[in-house]
C-alpha cells in the first residue's frame, strides 16, 4: 500500500499542468477584480483582529493601561461602542485593500511580461529574479498608492481612545 501510494504520488508530480490550471496574468482588468476582490474579503475577515491589535498597541500611551489583553480589550470595545467597534476603520481599509491588492496582482503579470517573459510560459520556466522584481515592482507602487488610506484606518480605529 505504501508503495503503490508513494508512486501514485510520484507520477502525479510528473503531471503537465493544464492551461486552465494556471494563474491567469493575460487579463489585466480580471486581476484587478479578482485581486480587489480577494483583498476586501480577507480584509473584512480579519478588521477585528486589527481594531484588538491596534487598540492595545495605543494602550497605555494616555499613561493609563485600560486592557489586560487581546479578549479583554475585544470584550470592553463590544460593551463599551457595540460590536460595529470592532470593524472601526473598515471603509478606509476596504479603500486600501481593494486599491492595493488590486494594482498588486493586476500590474505583476504586466511587469514580469514587459521583463521578456511571453504570456503562458510555464512559471517553472521564468527566472527568479524576474518574478521578485516584478513582484517588488507591483508592491511598491501599489503601496506608494494605497498607503495614505492606513494613517485613517487607524485615525478612526483609535477613535477616543485617546481622549
Amino acid at each position: 500500500f505504501l508503495i503503490t501510494s508513494l508512486e501514485n504520488e510520484r507520477t502525479q508530480s510528473h503531471v503537465k499542468i493544464k492551461k486552465s490550471d494556471q494563474m491567469d496574468n493575460s487579463n489585466v482588468l480580471k486581476g484587478l477584480l479578482y485581486g480587489g476582490i480577494a483583498s476586501c474579503v480577507a480584509e473584512t475577515c480579519t478588521m477585528p483582529v486589527d481594531v484588538v491589535k491596534t487598540r492595545l498597541q495605543m494602550d497605555g500611551a494616555g499613561g493609563q493601561r485600560l486592557y489586560k489583553g487581546p479578549l479583554d480589550c475585544a470584550g470592553a470595545l463590544v460593551r463599551a461602542e457595540g460590536p460595529s467597534a470592532l470593524f472601526k476603520g473598515l471603509p478606509p481599509a476596504l479603500l486600501r485593500q481593494s486599491t492595493y491588492g488590486s494594482l498588486r496582482y493586476g500590474l505583476y503579470g504586466p511587469i514580469r511580461n514587459s521583463l521578456g517573459v511571453e504570456p503562458g510560459t510555464p512559471k517553472t520556466e521564468i527566472p527568479m529574479w524576474k518574478k521578485v522584481f516584478a513582484g517588488g515592482v507591483a508592491g511598491a507602487l501599489a503601496s506608494a498608492v494605497a498607503n495614505p488610506t492606513d494613517l485613517v484606518k487607524v485615525r478612526l480605529q483609535t477613535d477616543g481612545q485617546l481622549k
